[in-house]
């Protein structure tokens, strides 16, 4: 079995078609859906069936350094939804080096 090998410099966040730099170490992206996809219910006899959930929100957490230029553009993001209501904005996490891929539209 061939080894594997992750770099998180191959990792690119683009949002509201930005490309955000300036990550802090350690997780600085993060993806968690906001509902299980499946869920699993037992009836008494043992018999399970699983019920698939069509909610496909998620949050997505990046984490900057204090210093990144990416914060001016979150910010003003934020503010801009504050004042208007324009909603979020469209954006994609890819790992360069391998096929991992999450994106989101404008909402």
């Amino acid at each position: 079995m061939a080894t594997k090998t992750y770099d998180p410099a191959e990792v690119s966040v683009i949002y509201a078609g930005n490309i955000l730099d300036g990550f802090a170490d350690g997780t600085f992206v993060s993806v968690t859906m906001n509902e299980d996809l499946w869920t699993l219910t037992k009836g008494a006899d043992g018999e399970g069936v699983r019920s698939k959930s069509n909610n496909m929100s998620a949050m997505v957490e990046i984490t900057l350094l204090q210093s990144s230029s990416s914060n001016d553009l979150m910010s003003g993001t934020f503010l801009a939804d504050l004042a208007s209501s324009s909603g979020a904005l469209p954006g994609m996490i890819k790992d360069n080096s391998g096929s991992t891929i999450f994106a989101w539209e404008s909402g």
